[in-house]
């Protein structure tokens, strides 16, 4: 049986193959498959901030006035 670190480990590669705009759904997924809530806050914040950088791109918005 493998422990809630493990489960976590490999549940939380999941995150970073998850299609955009997909994360929250496959996170709740995960919550499924980890049934442990604290653990899972004490290890998937890194995850997710790797995730949130891979599939995101900032931009800076030139200013425009408004007509």
């Amino acid at each position: 049986m493998s422990t809630t670190d493990d489960r976590i480990a490999k549940a939380a590669g999941f995150l970073l193959y998850s299609p955009p705009g997909e994360v929250d759904d496959v996170f709740n997924d995960i919550r499924g498959i980890v049934n442990d809530d604290d653990a899972l806050q004490q290890h998937i914040g890194p995850v997710l901030a790797e995730s949130n950088m891979q599939q995101f791109l900032a931009v800076d918005v030139p200013e425009q006035q408004s007509s």
